[in-house]
């Protein structure tokens, strides 16, 4: 078979005209079942041959044998990892040139199975997405080739999702559909022996529907190629970039998950972000940036989030019965590859210790896990276990939480979700899980926290976990910032992550920031200190801009030297973890002021904007002098309106502060169109020139006008 082109395979996979389904049972508990449903319930409309030797009939429909396949566009594999060279070389046969794997086992890259399929690879030119695949979701060609029925679908969907994940498929798809988007494609790479994020990039970025590139990496697999897709497809589109395994216990479980792992993660941010992608620390403000930047289409709030439960118990460890006590030992379960590296990368960078338990637990862990290798370390990536018995976490829990070994469990995936994903066979086992769950937190001080995309869901086992002791959390910030400060209330009052909608303040920044940089907007935004060497000489400006009211609340220090800087960066980290916040300091260069000017400018449900002018800085508020109007970005009109004012008084007739004003409106107007309100304060005058020094942007709600 002659080999088919890298990227243009992809046209194919997301738009099939027939596909073949291998290993489907007639059993509704087995992958293959579960794929094939998935993809006739979703409607697709092309011819589908599913695949078992044995005969007999499944959905309806009858089960061939392999011959009647010949011809298809795409095969899905749901076969065991040992057989997978053999279905490549069966495609070869059957001119089929594309085969999509879910099969696991492929952790390692040297071992013989790995060979064997590289080898079959290489002689048949089959082209392969995966192994460790969940597959593919193309909703405008109604092609749900996952192993997830449910995905949500939008027609208007502009984001092509690529990730090394395939647990996250479903929390970012409704997350974005609650924000008035949605898939155009998502693509997962799984262990990419074959097809990988390079290829998928760039189909991404020759997409017509594809208004916005979203990446979730654990691996920059593939190198400068990869790096150079990246920057091409920014050079077209918005990028966004989450890396997972930026912490040592995240690419400890990004190990265990892929078999791949990232550079140091300061160094990968770096090298993606100079490639032109916008990158973020955390799964909602992947979600934020990704809906934000897809279009024009406005923002709107999503369903709140449920009544919060009680307040997490006090501590009851001697070491960890106040401030600078020891981080606690959390142990982390997780199902799914993506939530276990996300989780550990948050709890880690809270400050949090993820200890690997003693030898006697390790090898109870390793009993309950049927001695998987590797199934004894924190974090424990259950890799589907779950799916096939939901027990594994009643009495993995119970086995960490008696050890005595560790201050809180955390379980991060899908619990609550298991009967709507995986079938409803799985309802009455998932609820009594959640009952026994909820039990185990009543006996023990010992925190239990569960992160889901369920919280909001209706189920059973939902319902129970939300009215139990259990803390119950949608992002891994919660669960991070809820250990990270005992006592502290709800999850909504803890982490401004709560809700992907709150457009955490840090992306918003780093978004508006890009915009002025591309218009030629002077400001003074600055850098993430964190992915970039702290300065060596010059005064500096150091700030918290997920932070609102930074001067009140101390997340601003102003003419820091540069010897300074490390001192003033530890302070703000700790301000940041007092407030709940993520610990994202940025930095900026320190000028000299002569005066300091505020411009809101916000838009309304009626298509219409205005702005608000005048003095600025700290004292806003006390000096009352401002004036408001229609927003404009002509020069004279704005000098006008400055005259109305004492400070315009001063400076209202200075060229370079009137262009600017006149840059920030015109930037607001149509770069920032996701935006209801963007507040430049203070914008600074000094001998050097004119520059926004700080921003606060408010993302649209087309029910109440902001977020």
């Amino acid at each position: 078979m002659p080999t088919v082109d890298r990227t243009a395979v992809l046209d194919r996979l997301v738009a099939p005209t027939s596909i073949a389904l291998f290993g489907v049972s007639r059993d509704r508990t087995k992958l293959g079942h579960q794929i094939a449903d998935g993809l006739l319930r979703g409607g697709y409309a092309g011819r589908v041959v599913l695949v078992n030797p044995r005969g007999g009939e499944a959905l309806g429909r009858p089960l061939v044998p392999d011959a009647a396949a010949y011809g298809c566009d795409v095969a899905m594999a749901a076969v065991p990892g040992t057989r997978l060279p053999g279905v490549l070389r069966r495609c070869e046969e059957l001119s089929i040139g594309l085969v999509v794997s879910c099969a696991s086992g492929f952790e390692r890259r040297d071992s013989p199975l790995a060979d064997e399929v590289r080898t079959a690879l290489a002689e048949t030119g089959v082209r392969l997405l995966g192994p460790a695949s969940i597959g593919v979701y193309s909703p405008a060609a109604r092609v749900n080739l996952t192993t997830l029925p449910d995905l949500p679908a939008r027609p208007d969907g502009g984001v092509y999702f690529i990730a090394q994940s395939g647990g996250m498929a479903y929390h970012v798809g409704r997350r974005l559909a609650r924000l008035r988007c949605g898939y155009d494609v998502y693509l997962n790479i799984g262990a990419a022996y074959d097809l990988g994020a390079r290829e998928a990039v760039d189909h991404a970025a020759a997409r017509p529907t594809t208004g916005v590139v979203l990446l979730y990496l654990e691996s920059l697999a593939g190198g400068d190629g990869l790096l150079t897709s990246i920057a091409a497809a920014a050079r077209a589109k918005p990028v966004v970039a989450l890396l997972g395994g930026s912490t040592g216990h995240g690419r400890q479980a990004t190990i265990s998950h892929t078999g791949a792992m990232l550079p140091p993660g300061m160094r990968a941010a770096a090298l993606l972000t100079d490639a032109g992608a916008l990158v973020v620390e955390t799964l909602p403000q992947a979600i934020a940036a990704a809906a934000a930047l897809c279009g024009t289409r406005p923002v709107p709030v999503p369903l709140p989030s449920p009544a919060p439960p009680a307040p997490m118990p006090e501590p009851t460890h001697p070491y960890d019965a106040g401030p600078g006590s020891p981080p606690r030992r959390v142990f982390l379960l997780a199902d799914g590859g993506g939530a276990a590296v996300t989780m550990a990368d948050a709890l880690v960078r809270a400050g949090l210790q993820l200890t690997e338990p003693s030898t006697g637990t390790g090898r109870v862990v390793s009993e309950l896990t049927g001695g998987r290798p590797g199934a004894t370390g924190n974090p424990l990536e259950l890799d589907g276990l779950a799916e096939r018995d939901l027990t594994v976490y009643r009495r993995l829990v119970d086995a960490v939480v008696g050890s005595g070994e560790f201050d809180a469990v955390v379980i991060a995936g899908y619990l609550g979700g298991y009967a709507r994903l995986n079938g409803a066979h799985l309802a009455a086992t998932e609820r009594a899980v959640a009952v026994d769950l909820a039990r185990l937190a009543r006996r023990t001080p010992i925190p239990i926290i569960v992160q889901s995309s369920f919280v909001t869901d209706d189920g059973d086992a939902a319902q129970i976990l939300r009215d139990s002791p259990l803390r119950w959390v949608e992002w891994a910030e919660e669960a991070a910032a809820l250990l990270s400060t005992p006592g502290r209330g709800a999850p909504g009052d803890v982490s401004p992550t709560a809700s992907a909608v709150r457009a955490d303040l840090t992306a918003v920044h780093a978004l508006v920031m890009d915009a002025f940089t591309s218009a030629g907007v002077d400001h003074l935004l600055g850098r993430r200190l964190a992915t970039a060497p702290a300065p060596t000489e010059g005064t500096w400006v150091l700030k918290l801009p997920g932070l609102a009211h930074k001067s009140r609340l101390g997340g601003i220090e102003l003419g820091v030297a540069a010897a300074e800087v490390p001192a003033a960066h530890r302070r703000l980290y700790d301000v940041a973890l007092v407030n709940g916040i993520a610990p994202d300091v940025w930095l900026s260069r320190q000028v000299d002021v002569q005066a300091e000017v505020v411009l809101t400018v916000w838009r309304t449900d009626e298509a219409w904007t205005g702005l608000t002018l005048g003095t600025g800085g700290t004292s806003v508020e006390l000096a009352a002098d401002t004036v408001t109007g229609r927003a404009t970005a002509n020069v004279d009109e704005l000098h006008g309106m400055l005259r109305r004012t004492r400070f315009g008084e001063r400076f209202g007739r200075e060229p370079a502060m009137l262009n600017l004003l006149a840059g920030v409106v015109t930037v607001f107007r149509h770069r920032l169109p996701w935006l209801a309100e963007l507040e430049c304060n203070p914008i600074v005058v000094g001998q050097n020139g004119t520059f926004v020094a700080d921003v606060l942007g408010t993302i649209q709600d087309t029910r109440h006008g902001r977020s």
